[in-house]
Protein backbone atom coordinates (compact mmCIF):
# COMPACT_ATOMS: atom_id res chain seq x y z
CA UNK A 1 0.00 0.00 0.00
CA UNK A 2 0.98 3.80 -0.79
CA UNK A 3 0.86 6.16 1.81
CA UNK A 4 1.48 9.82 2.30
CA UNK A 5 3.02 10.71 5.77
CA UNK A 6 1.34 13.89 7.04
CA UNK A 7 2.74 16.37 10.25
CA UNK A 8 1.33 18.82 11.73
CA UNK A 9 3.18 21.80 14.30
CA UNK A 10 1.17 24.34 15.52
CA UNK A 11 3.97 26.03 18.20
CA UNK A 12 7.14 26.76 18.00
CA UNK A 13 7.59 26.54 21.54
CA UNK A 14 7.23 23.79 23.76
CA UNK A 15 9.87 21.87 21.62
CA UNK A 16 7.19 20.52 18.94
CA UNK A 17 9.35 19.26 16.04
CA UNK A 18 7.93 17.52 13.12
CA UNK A 19 10.46 15.20 12.84
CA UNK A 20 9.52 13.45 16.27
CA UNK A 21 6.13 13.06 14.67
CA UNK A 22 7.87 12.24 10.94
CA UNK A 23 9.95 9.40 12.95
CA UNK A 24 6.86 7.25 14.75
CA UNK A 25 5.37 7.40 11.44
CA UNK A 26 8.38 5.94 9.29
CA UNK A 27 8.61 3.51 11.80
CA UNK A 28 4.32 2.58 11.33
CA UNK A 29 5.05 2.16 7.48
CA UNK A 30 8.14 0.38 7.80
CA UNK A 31 6.91 -2.26 10.60
CA UNK A 32 3.56 -2.52 7.87
CA UNK A 33 5.46 -3.20 4.71
CA UNK A 34 3.67 0.01 3.56
CA UNK A 35 5.25 2.42 0.49
CA UNK A 36 5.91 6.02 1.76
CA UNK A 37 4.82 8.57 -1.37
CA UNK A 38 6.03 11.36 0.51
CA UNK A 39 5.84 13.25 3.78
CA UNK A 40 3.75 16.86 4.08
CA UNK A 41 4.00 18.97 6.90
CA UNK A 42 1.56 21.83 7.70
CA UNK A 43 2.90 24.75 10.25
CA UNK A 44 0.81 26.73 12.81
CA UNK A 45 1.31 29.01 14.57
CA UNK A 46 -0.18 28.74 18.62
CA UNK A 47 -3.13 30.17 17.90
CA UNK A 48 -3.71 28.14 15.06
CA UNK A 49 -3.02 30.34 12.56
CA UNK A 50 -1.77 28.93 9.03
CA UNK A 51 1.71 29.67 8.43
CA UNK A 52 2.45 26.81 5.52
CA UNK A 53 3.33 23.65 4.20
CA UNK A 54 6.18 21.65 3.10
CA UNK A 55 6.87 18.49 1.64
CA UNK A 56 9.70 16.24 2.17
CA UNK A 57 11.50 18.98 3.49
CA UNK A 58 11.19 21.40 1.47
CA UNK A 59 8.34 24.45 1.45
CA UNK A 60 5.78 24.29 -0.47
CA UNK A 61 3.27 27.67 0.54
CA UNK A 62 3.91 29.92 2.87
CA UNK A 63 1.39 33.59 3.55
CA UNK A 64 1.94 36.66 5.24
CA UNK A 65 0.82 37.23 8.25
CA UNK A 66 -0.40 33.90 9.06
CA UNK A 67 -4.05 32.93 8.10
CA UNK A 68 -6.38 32.86 10.61
CA UNK A 69 -8.43 29.33 10.21
CA UNK A 70 -10.16 30.05 13.93
CA UNK A 71 -11.04 33.15 15.70
CA UNK A 72 -12.40 32.73 19.40
CA UNK A 73 -14.84 32.52 20.79
CA UNK A 74 -16.52 30.77 17.57
CA UNK A 75 -20.12 32.13 17.60
CA UNK A 76 -22.72 31.63 14.95
CA UNK A 77 -22.42 34.57 13.43
CA UNK A 78 -18.67 35.78 13.55
CA UNK A 79 -16.93 37.13 10.61
CA UNK A 80 -13.15 37.87 9.96
CA UNK A 81 -11.54 38.33 7.15
CA UNK A 82 -7.48 37.87 6.51
CA UNK A 83 -5.25 40.11 3.76
CA UNK A 84 -2.24 38.12 3.32
CA UNK A 85 0.53 37.71 0.75
CA UNK A 86 0.76 33.82 -0.59
CA UNK A 87 3.77 32.16 -1.91
CA UNK A 88 3.25 28.93 -3.78
CA UNK A 89 5.05 27.14 -7.06
CA UNK A 90 2.68 29.26 -9.32
CA UNK A 91 4.37 32.74 -7.61
CA UNK A 92 3.34 35.42 -5.38
CA UNK A 93 0.35 37.17 -5.09
CA UNK A 94 -2.21 39.43 -2.65
CA UNK A 95 -4.88 36.99 -1.17
CA UNK A 96 -8.23 37.86 0.78
CA UNK A 97 -9.90 35.67 2.29
CA UNK A 98 -13.73 36.21 4.41
CA UNK A 99 -14.64 33.79 7.18
CA UNK A 100 -17.57 32.82 8.53
CA UNK A 101 -19.00 30.71 11.21
CA UNK A 102 -22.29 29.77 10.06
CA UNK A 103 -23.29 26.74 12.08
CA UNK A 104 -23.29 24.29 14.95
CA UNK A 105 -23.83 20.56 13.64
CA UNK A 106 -23.00 17.27 15.10
CA UNK A 107 -21.56 15.50 11.97
CA UNK A 108 -20.99 11.65 11.41
CA UNK A 109 -17.15 10.88 10.00
CA UNK A 110 -15.41 7.60 10.17
CA UNK A 111 -14.10 8.52 13.35
CA UNK A 112 -17.09 8.61 15.23
CA UNK A 113 -20.17 11.19 15.86
CA UNK A 114 -19.07 14.66 16.60
CA UNK A 115 -20.89 18.08 17.69
CA UNK A 116 -18.88 20.23 15.38
CA UNK A 117 -19.00 24.38 14.26
CA UNK A 118 -18.91 25.07 11.29
CA UNK A 119 -16.77 27.52 9.25
CA UNK A 120 -16.70 28.73 5.73
CA UNK A 121 -14.33 30.41 3.78
CA UNK A 122 -14.14 32.40 0.43
CA UNK A 123 -11.39 33.88 -1.05
CA UNK A 124 -10.70 36.53 -3.75
CA UNK A 125 -9.97 34.33 -6.53
CA UNK A 126 -13.17 32.55 -5.74
CA UNK A 127 -11.71 29.04 -3.67
CA UNK A 128 -13.71 28.09 -0.60
CA UNK A 129 -13.24 25.75 2.42
CA UNK A 130 -15.83 24.43 4.53
CA UNK A 131 -14.45 23.52 7.94
CA UNK A 132 -16.26 21.28 10.55
CA UNK A 133 -14.36 22.63 13.72
CA UNK A 134 -15.10 19.79 16.87
CA UNK A 135 -14.22 21.43 20.22
CA UNK A 136 -13.74 17.85 21.65
CA UNK A 137 -11.20 17.13 19.07
CA UNK A 138 -9.45 20.69 19.33
CA UNK A 139 -9.81 20.86 15.14
CA UNK A 140 -11.65 19.81 12.40
CA UNK A 141 -12.85 16.72 11.46
CA UNK A 142 -13.92 17.38 7.78
CA UNK A 143 -13.06 19.59 5.42
CA UNK A 144 -14.24 20.49 2.19
CA UNK A 145 -12.75 22.63 -0.45
CA UNK A 146 -12.02 24.18 -3.81
CA UNK A 147 -9.02 25.58 -5.01
CA UNK A 148 -9.71 26.36 -9.13
CA UNK A 149 -11.56 23.28 -10.67
CA UNK A 150 -9.78 21.08 -8.00
CA UNK A 151 -12.32 19.74 -5.35
CA UNK A 152 -11.42 17.88 -2.37
CA UNK A 153 -12.54 16.00 1.14
CA UNK A 154 -10.65 15.06 4.17
CA UNK A 155 -12.65 13.30 7.20
CA UNK A 156 -11.23 12.12 10.22
CA UNK A 157 -10.59 8.43 10.46
CA UNK A 158 -9.25 7.48 13.95
CA UNK A 159 -9.01 9.51 16.91
CA UNK A 160 -7.82 8.79 20.50
CA UNK A 161 -7.80 11.23 23.38
CA UNK A 162 -3.98 11.47 25.07
CA UNK A 163 -3.64 9.98 28.65
CA UNK A 164 -4.12 12.65 31.45
CA UNK A 165 -0.63 12.44 33.36
CA UNK A 166 -2.54 15.03 36.09
CA UNK A 167 -5.38 13.45 37.80
CA UNK A 168 -8.61 16.19 37.75
CA UNK A 169 -10.32 17.07 40.45
CA UNK A 170 -12.74 14.36 40.14
CA UNK A 171 -10.29 11.82 40.29
CA UNK A 172 -8.51 11.11 43.17
CA UNK A 173 -4.40 11.29 43.33
CA UNK A 174 -3.04 7.67 44.33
Amino acid sequence: MRIALYARVSTADKNQDPETQLVQLREFVTAQGFQSIGEFVDYYTSALDWAGAAKDGVVQARVEPPQPWFQWPLDVGRRWAHDGHFQGPEGSRQQQSRYAVTAVETIDVPAGRFKTIKIVRETSERDYDEYWYAPDVGWYVRWVGRRGELEFEERLTEHHRARRLIPTAATPAR
